[in-house]
This record gives structure tokens, C-alpha cells and sequence, in this order.
């Protein structure tokens, strides 16, 4: 039998979202090369509106990862978090207004499936921003698609205060990806 990816829709609700602040991005993974972390990072030093970044995880690549957000001097924004349980991540989503899967094909050719963060996010109602990489461009609608970032926006609602807010989000994965919103 095959089953299909599924999320908990009782555990990952959509959440009201906290109007206050920085842009909250959130990242969710191991620290692996396929993730995309590194290329994320990167990404994030160009990225002039204000915002906090989580990424939720652990790895072998945690110092390489620290390392890079100490070098691009953005240890003030990005932080790195332990992994939490499955039934804490969901308030992770909660705190969080945009959902970053940056995964990438790495050097020996591996790549994500359709990473469990893609569905939980939505499930949430969540916008995501992610690269267009596996099977994520398969659950991942592409309301706008631009050098293969694809964009899910968690509801008009959400699309209309991101606009009206002002608020630009520009993200450059050193990949030739890129998505504004």
C-alpha cells in the first residue's frame, strides 16, 4: 500500500496573524545540504524590510550554518533553534507570517520529496515562499512564479496586508531564484 503525505489538520490550524513587528520568517529542517539553509542565509543578508528569521532544526551542518549568519552579520536576526517536538512545532507556525522552504539539489544529487513543512505550513495558513525543487512545486500553488521560487499565500486576507503594510520581501537564492513580493 501506498499512503499519501498528510498532515494533522486538528494539530496545524490556521492562527490569526500578529499584525505587530518585524516580517517573522520561519525555516524548518535538518541542517543538511539539501535544505538550503546556506543559500537562505545568504539570501536574507540582502533583504532590506525588517524581519526576524527562526530556523528550527539540527544538523552536521549547525557551525556552518552559524558560521554564515555570524560572517554576513546577522546574528541579531536569524537564530538557529533546537528541533521541537511535533506537538510544539505548530505554535512555531503560529508565531511565524511567512513559511521559507529553500530546499536545493545538492552536490550528489539528492533532494527533498515534499518536505512535511510545505503541508504543515498550509495547514496552517501560512504563506510560503519556496524553490521549485522535487514534488514541492506539486503542493505548492504557484500564485506567483518567478526564476523557480514558487509563492502559496495562506488567503487574500494575508496578500492584502503584506501590500497595503508595505512590506517587500526580496529574496535571492544564490541559485538564480528569486521572489517579491
Amino acid at each position: 500500500d501506498i499512503f499519501p503525505h498528510g498532515v494533522d489538520s486538528l494539530r496545524f490550524q490556521p492562527h490569526p496573524w500578529v499584525e505587530q513587528g518585524p516580517l517573522q520568517l520561519l525555516a524548518v529542517g535538518r541542517f543538511v545540504p539539501k535544505k538550503g539553509f546556506l543559500s537562505l542565509v545568504e539570501a536574507l543578508s540582502v533583504m532590506r524590510s525588517p524581519f526576524r528569521m527562526r530556523i528550527v532544526g539540527s544538523g552536521d551542518g549547525q557551525s556552518a550554518l552559524q558560521h554564515a549568519i555570524n560572517r554576513l552579520d546577522l546574528a541579531d536576526r536569524v537564530t538557529l533553534c533546537a528541533p521541537c517536538s511535533h506537538e510544539s512545532l505548530p505554535m512555531e507556525y503560529a508565531h511565524a507570517h511567512v513559511v521559507v522552504v529553500p530546499s536545493v539539489i545538492d552536490e550528489t544529487g539528492d533532494r527533498d520529496g515534499l518536505p512535511n513543512v510545505v503541508l504543515e505550513a498550509m495547514a496552517s495558513g501560512r504563506a510560503i515562499v519556496a524553490s521549485d525543487v522535487a514534488a514541492i512545486g506539486s503542493a505548492v500553488i504557484a500564485a506567483v512564479f518567478a526564476g523557480g521560487v514558487a509563492c502559496w499565500v495562506g488567503g487574500a486576507l494575508w496578500a492584502r496586508r503584506v501590500i497595503a503594510a508595505n512590506a517587500a520581501i526580496k529574496i535571492e537564492v544564490n541559485l538564480n531564484l528569486a521572489f517579491i513580493v
